[in-house]
């Protein structure tokens, strides 16, 4: 819906709060230590990309070209633009 609204001073207490604590656990077993063998290789076939935020998505410099055609659900840009509540007070 529309009436979705990001409060920025909620989220800052939430990070305050959060700080320095620790979010996520590891859990598992550790894998016995191996020998790196480091390869190294020249790329030389490369694109260059930027990221363009009224497509969303990297652009390719050459040929303009999008990297993901990610499309953004109609709500997100509304909501990025219209429903952000900046007061920290």
């Amino acid at each position: 819906g529309w009436g979705e609204k990001i409060y920025v001073a909620a989220m800052n207490n939430i990070f305050n709060a959060m700080k320095g604590l620790r979010i996520f656990e590891r859990f598992g077993f550790d894998l016995p230590k191996q020998s790196k063998t480091e390869i190294a290789c020249v790329v030389d076939d490369y694109c260059e990309w930027f990221f363009h935020p009224e497509f969303f998505d990297w652009l390719n410099v050459e040929n303009g070209h999008c990297l993901t055609d990610y499309q953004p659900p109609r709500s997100l840009p509304y909501l990025l633009d219209n429903n952000i509540d900046t007061q920290l007070e």
